[in-house]
């Protein structure tokens, strides 16, 4: 049936038959009234620019749930539209343009808009296209633009979105809500406040899309929502996808860009797995888990993000593995507060601050990570605990793993090389335990302890460093047991200041001043130690050290055995083998 004017399309749709067409001439077809379709019907035009519905009455239809002022769709057959603009100019606020409550809609190549404003008394919101009750809907191609919602989806009702542009829609491009499920796909969405929206009990399956210049959100799940993000683009928006409250997120192989927020950001009790995805130059942090949220995030690359490159917070426990954080403004990964950080296999490079990082009261099991070229190689501040295992830091410009604050470290079997300052470092209240590590080249020493750090350094190999192998100042209080110090270009273990030292079985050869040595205040215990070959002494005290020196065996140094610089060194001598010294066995002016 071939109309060319609004009186003849009105009469049209009470006349045709079941199934039947209607074809709209080019032009602009305004009504007064919108229009109930209660059969299965085609309406078709000559494309959105040429053909043009224009609602301009004050009359909406107000039945079920909600308010339409343009096209109203009440049957259980198929309502086709396609190749039209439809338009609401009326006065109230909170239509929607097109709407559907069963049935199954398809709209194609059309231009919605004018589904504007909030009714708060019959709390209704407009939108250009209201999908709910039990209706379906594919909406292919179409543009969905200057409305409070462009599309909505909700109760019951199930859409699929493709190809479809929706901009400039005062809330959202699109938003599912109730147990409705929707599939968006191919599409562009911007300059909404929220992309796409999902809540309630909604099932999302968002693929291939482009999201920018979003207020808030490109893609975000709220209430107990569950979406299937997938190789969509986000960027330029407030966050790239967001997940709040108790829903469930998998993201994988999106690329989420230089949104002002977080790449991806999960909050509330939300659940969220993230693979593959690329999240750089964001605003904050590429990848964010905050309050009670749950984050498994494999295989991501963050990069040249101001923030950290994946970071939790609150109470939020993530699972990180196998993900690249490099370049970005502050950390690689950083957990704080009260949350929990499990990260294997990560690399961790040229991040401005520290690779991996814990502050807070934060737990974090790190283990076989690759940290460089970082200001500091993995760091756990505050109250924090790490457990650091065979995990390699290297090249960063400061320590290769340091401990602060009252943090406690299990540090065993980690290689920290070329560093700039220590290969491991404790200072102030912290506590480390160092096991089976390998520490060299590293310009200060290999293990250091400061402030009034404790530390139980066993089994280590520190060669090769700046300083000393082993190093305690300051109020520290070491323990040294079967670790072996060669080839440090000073001393193989030293204590300075009023630093205490327990040390026994540890080999020290071929160092650039003394096997072991100690100074000012500080009180040394020295039992059954190998100091060999060393370009200076064996062991050396100086000052007014206090200690026991007892069983140890120092040979073939090239100065003395064992020297004592002063009469005020307090320590005593006991039962040590000493032999083919250059500069003599034992020399002690206090004798």
């Amino acid at each position: 049936m071939l109309v060319t004017n609004a009186e003849e399309l009105v009469r049209a749709i009470q006349e045709v038959k079941e199934g039947g067409e209607i074809t709209l001439q080019p032009g602009e077809y305004r009504l007064r009234e919108p229009l109930l379709i209660q059969r299965a019907l085609t309406i078709s035009g000559a494309g959105s620019e040429k053909t043009q519905i224009i609602f301009e009455g004050n009359s909406i239809f107000t039945e079920g749930r909600g308010k339409c002022g343009g096209i109203k769709f009440a049957h259980e057959g198929m309502l086709s539209i396609r190749d039209l603009s439809v338009r609401y100019s009326g006065v109230e606020s909170g239509c929607a343009v097109i709407e559907a409550d069963r049935g199954d809609l398809r709209l194609t190549r059309c231009f919605v808009s004018g589904g504007i404003g909030r009714d708060e008394q019959k709390n209704t919101i407009g939108c250009g296209i209201w999908i709910h009750g039990t209706a379906q809907a594919v909406i292919s191609g179409c543009i969905v633009a200057d409305n409070e919602v462009g599309i909505g989806v909700g109760w019951f009702a199930k859409a699929r979105i493709e190809l479809c542009e929706m901009f400039s829609n005062e809330l959202a491009g699109a938003v599912i809500m109730g147990n409705a499920s929707c599939e968006v796909r191919h599409c562009e969405i911007k300059d909404n406040q929220l992309g796409v929206w999902a809540a309630g009990t909604a099932r999302l399956v968002a693929r291939n899309n482009t999201c920018k210049g979003n207020t808030y959100s490109g893609i975000a799940l709220f209430g107990s929502a569950q979406g299937e993000v997938e190789r969509n683009t986000c960027r330029n928006n407030g966050i790239g996808v967001a997940a709040g409250e108790q829903s469930h997120l998998i993201a994988r192989n999106n690329t989420c860009e230089q949104n002002k927020g977080s790449g991806i950001a999960l909050s509330g009790s939300a659940q969220g797995e993230i693979e593959g995805n690329t999240c750089r130059n964001n605003g904050t942090d590429g990848i964010y888990a905050d309050e009670q949220s749950r984050l498994v995030a494999r295989n991501n690359t963050c990069e040249g993000n101001q923030g950290v490159g994946i970071e939790l917070s609150g109470s939020a426990r993530g699972e990180i593995e196998g993900n690249t954080c490099r370049n970005n403004g502050l950390c690689g990964i950083a957990a704080q507060e009260q949350s929990r950080l499990v990260a294997r296999n990560n690399t961790c490079e040229g991040n401005q601050g520290v690779g991996i990082a814990l502050f807070g009261s934060a737990q974090g099991e790190v283990e076989r990570n690759t940290c460089r070229n970082n200001g500091i190689g993995v760091a756990a501040g505050e109250q924090s605990h790490l457990i650091a295992r065979n995990n390699t830091c290297e090249q960063n410009k400061g320590s290769g793993i340091a401990l602060s604050g009252s943090a406690q470290g299990e540090v065993e079997g980690n290689t920290c090389l070329n560093n700039g300052y220590h290969g491991i470092c404790a200072d102030e209240q912290s506590r480390l335990v160092a096991r089976n590590n390998t520490c060299e080249g590293n310009q200060q020493s290999g293990i250091a302890l400061l402030g009034s750090a404790q530390g139980e350094i066993e089994g280590n190999t520190c060669h090769n460093n700046g300083l000393c192998g082993i190093w305690a100042q300051d109020q520290s209080r070491l323990v040294a047991r079967n670790n072996t110090c060669e080839g440090n270009k000073q001393g193989g273990i030293g204590l300075l200041d009023s630093a205490q030292g327990e040390v026994s079985g540890n080999a020290c050869r071929n160092n650039g001043l003394c096997g072991i040595g100690a100074q000012d205040q500080s009180r040394l215990v020295a039992r059954n130690n190998t100091c060999e070959g060393n370009e200076m002494s064996g062991i050396a005290l100086f000052g007014s050290v206090q200690g026991e020196i007892e069983g140890n065996q120092c040979a073939n140094n090239k100065l003395n055995g064992i020297y004592i610089h002063e009469r005020s060194v307090k320590a005593t001598l006991r039962n040590n083998t000493v032999y083919g010294n250059r500069g003599g066995d034992i020399y002690d002016p206090r004798r």
